[in-house]
């Protein structure tokens, strides 16, 4: 594993979606997906549970502490 490889971090968070408010959810998770790669944070991506069709995992994929440190402290995020 290379020294940039070992400086990344992970975050997830467990999202369950109101019912009939999924076209909400979908719209507001690609904003936030956007924003942090724009942002140059990292990447996200949310990922439906197969057995609970309203539950999602919320997965940040942080290029480093640092900019984890930065997504958590940003008001925007």
């Amino acid at each position: 594993m290379s020294n940039s490889e070992s400086n990344r971090r992970l975050s997830v968070a467990v999202v369950d979606v109101t019912p009939g408010r999924e076209e909400e959810f979908a719209a507001l998770s690609t904003s936030f997906e956007a924003l942090i790669i724009r942002k140059n944070y990292g990447r996200a991506e949310m990922i439906r549970d197969e057995s609970q069709p309203l539950r999602y995992y919320a997965v940040r994929h942080w290029t480093d502490a640092s900019a984890a440190e930065r997504g958590h402290a940003d008001p925007e995020i």
